[in-house]
């Protein structure tokens, strides 16, 4: 994306098929990642709502490459997991750059969509609602919230709540390029009275757009601009073996309370292997781990990545 160039560009009749052109996208990006050597889990696909159900999850997961997307089987908000993780306090909060509102975050973990259907990662967004005369364009009202799901085949460490729905929303800035390729090049135009030759006019503008890009970026003599998301991991190694002082973490402490109407913390011991022992005799194996402050790090813990109960522990720091 950092590129600007365009890989493919699709148009059918009426509202077009969106399964088809689908198809066509995933064999263009696939071909274009073998094309500069990269592995198809380079990429990561950023789709709209339309895309979101789990016949379609299922022929991109099929393209071996990662995805983010809207979800529209709001049916997954009533999914006993899900229920659990709204019923805990959210993982993150985020601000909407153009509203302003304040998006509460949970990670409802992997799901399965059905029968025989790929599991998914399903993260939860919800914002107070609107007034009641105020009618809800995008998401589900339930009460005084409003839901969204978005769904992702990328794990935890990869990315994390806010990455996520940061990715959805950022939709790869391609906005700026339509709006750019709009004003110099005006490709809007009908050149024909065909389907086929109004497509080939298509497939010439872009090209011609993309090998603009890449004589200008030759006359400017500039390096491309990159978007590195994280360092990579053998300088990371480097980085770390240099550095000669660390965080010490004491040992594990339980904390305070526990969810309302469940067994209080206490409940569930800590064993010798770093698990915890629930009181139905059930092993919960570390889940998530993040940072609470300078000081703390927290962790929860369940059976499985299903949420029956979310235990909190929380290392402290002894020493810097």
């Amino acid at each position: 994306m950092h590129t600007r160039q365009w890989v493919g560009t699709y148009s059918s009749k009426g509202n077009g098929d969106y399964r088809g052109e689908l198809t066509l996208a995933l064999q263009a990006i696939t071909t274009s990642l073998k094309h500069f050597a990269f592995s198809s889990e380079m990429a990561l696909v950023r789709l709209d709502g339309l895309y979101g159900d789990a016949a379609v999850i299922a022929q991109i997961i099929g393209a071996g490459v990662f995805f983010v997307t809207r979800g529209k089987g709001y049916h997954l908000l009533t999914h006993p997991q899900i229920q659990a993780v709204l019923a805990l306090p959210p993982r993150e909060r985020m601000t909407r750059m153009n509203t302003g509102e304040i998006v509460e975050l949970f990670d409802g973990g992997w799901l399965s969509l059905g029968m025989g259907l790929p599991v998914v990662r399903v993260v939860v967004a919800r914002h107070l609602a609107p007034s009641p005369d105020r009618q809800v364009k995008v998401g589900k009202r339930v009460g005084e919230w409003v839901y969204e799901l978005f769904l992702t085949n990328v794990e935890w460490h990869a990315f994390f709540l806010k990455d996520i729905v940061d990715l959805y929303y950022g939709r790869g800035a391609f906005e700026g390029v339509l709006a750019d390729e709009d004003k110099e090049q005006d490709p809007d135009r009908w050149y024909s009275y065909t389907e086929c030759g109004q497509e080939l006019w298509q497939v010439v503008s872009q090209w011609a757009w993309n090998l603009r890009l890449t004589l200008g970026h030759q006359m400017q003599e500039k390096p491309m601009r990159q978007m590195e998301w994280t360092l990579p991991r053998g300088l990371l190694v480097r980085l770390q073996a240099n550095e000669t002082t660390y965080p010490v973490y004491g040992p594990w402490q339980i904390a305070r309370g526990g969810p309302r109407g469940k067994f209080p913390n206490r409940s569930f011991p800590l064993q010798d292997d770093g698990t915890l022992r629930c009181p139905a005799g059930a092993t919960l194996r570390l889940h998530y781990r993040y940072q609470v402050n300078d000081t703390t790090q927290g962790a929860t813990f369940s059976p499985r990545h299903f949420f029956r109960h979310t235990m909190k522990c929380f290392y402290k720091k002894i020493g810097i």
